[in-house]
């Protein structure tokens, strides 16, 4: 497996502390979305094993709905992930589908119905930030990691500046080793599909560094959900390719038997045809009745429709059977092409976040020591303000940098404190 080198980078003094309070955030996260409801702006995705054509993403509308085939517009606003998926289940299983091709309808089981939340709603940065507006949601993200992707503070003072530059770039060398560890994973998955010889997964931890800010309670995290990842998609293809071969070895058995009815037929039919030439000549000799050649003739005729219906099943079993194999052809063929596509795209996004990480890691070392800590020990002053939507309503939160977000957070910062004065007022 010809991973990149991992980098290696010289940690300042005191930033094993940092570190360790930025991934309890980390490990935090399921608590924080255990009670996340879905609404406008996130993504759902569904599929039916067995059932590509049912395999979709769908996004949450205006009005709280979602649009899949079959059960048309579904609300799911409000639902928890567990009630989306418990939703979506109950609304598809036991309809009933018709497969392409000559295959007989089938009814969903609830167990083949797989439901995701695949992406939520974004999250809003305004106020002292370089690049105010909308930056995408990720999970246990904390108001540090806003701050960090908005460009960092706008209106630090002057005395603080390096200070809360630093902060930015160690959030923001967090958030890349996190993303390169994600991108090791995921290329072990991949290359794994593709029947690669590969390293086991625990080799994979390895190249994340140890002096590396990522707990490695959260790596093995990382590296257990790309393993699950690897064993439902090949889960998912064994299940597709052994229904297109059971349905290739019953149609070998029809054309066996069809084709061993034929040649009976056909044998069935010439004794037919001579039987009538012989009665016929008994007839000319007026040895044998009229009637009796008629019974003759509708025995010939009987058997000429069974070699022809027998004739008819066979080739339309064999032409089922092209056809299946050519499926199943198409279907080893798409994966495959599909996986070389994510390799090629996680290979020159693994060399992006290499590249990030030195350049992160030049300018932490460029700043100095004084860049982690003031004279005193004491971080940089800023204020932060949330606006979160609650079932309840909207609710403002009065927060610090390690406060950890929900999809379509508000986030208002004030580097010198002004949004703190200001909430302060209002709540009075």
């Amino acid at each position: 497996m010809n991973f990149a080198r991992p980098i290696q980078i010289e940690w300042p003094m005191g930033f094993a502390r940092w570190a360790a309070a930025v991934i309890a955030v980390v490990l935090n996260c399921q608590s924080a979305l255990s009670g996340y409801r879905v609404g406008p702006g996130d993504a759902v995705e569904i599929s039916v094993l067995g059932v590509p054509d049912l395999q979709r993403r769908v996004a949450v509308e205006p009005d709280g709905t979602i649009s899949f085939p079959i059960i048309g517009s579904l609300v799911v606003q409000g639902l928890t992930p567990a009630e989306l998926r418990a939703h979506v289940k109950a609304a598809l299983g036991g309809r009933v589908v018709t497969l392409r091709g000559p295959n007989a309808p089938v009814a969903i089981s609830i167990d083949d119905v797989l439901v995701t939340l695949a992406a939520y709603r974004p999250i809003f940065v305004k106020g002292d930030v370089a690049k105010p507006g909308e930056y995408p949601y990720r999970a246990a993200m904390a108001i540090r990691e806003a701050v960090a992707l908005s460009g960092g503070f706008l209106r630090a003072p002057a005395g603080e500046h390096n200070a809360l530059r630093a902060m930015d770039l160690r959030a923001e060398l967090e958030s890349l080793w996190l993303d390169f560890a994600a991108q090791q994973a995921r290329l072990w998955r991949i290359k794994s599909e593709l029947g690669e010889k590969v390293e086991d997964q625990g080799a994979v931890s390895k190249r994340v560094p140890p002096n590396a800010p990522v707990d490695r309670a959260v790596l093995s995290r990382i590296i257990e959900v790309a393993a699950n990842h690897l064993e439902t998609r090949q889960s998912n293809y064994q299940r597709e390719e052994g229904a297109l071969q059971q349905v290739i070895a019953h149609l070998n058995d029809e054309i066996s038997v069809t084709g061993a009815q034929v040649l009976e037929d056909e044998k069935s039919y010439k004794a037919e045809v001579e039987e009538l030439a012989r009665l016929t000549g008994l007839v000319e000799k007026g040895v044998v009745s009229q009637p009796r050649l008629a019974d003759a003739r509708r025995d010939l005729l009987s058997a000429s429709t069974r070699v022809l219906m027998g004739t008819t099943r066979l080739h339309d079993a064999k032409r089922q059977k092209t056809e299946r194999q050519l499926q199943l052809y198409k279907l080893a063929a798409e994966r495959k092409a599909t996986l070389h596509q994510e390799l090629e795209a996680a290979t020159a996004r693994l060399n992006d976040v290499q590249a990030r990480l030195r350049g992160t890691s030049e300018k932490l070392q460029f700043l100095g020591a004084s860049a982690y800590a003031d004279g005193d020990g004491s971080r940089p002053r800023a204020a932060f303000v949330v606006r979160r939507r609650t079932p309840e309503g909207q609710v403002r939160l009065v927060a610090d940098e390690d406060f950890e977000l929900l999809p379509g957070d508000v986030v208002d910062v004030a580097a010198t404190g002004e949004v703190a004065s200001a909430d302060a007022e209002a709540s009075r």
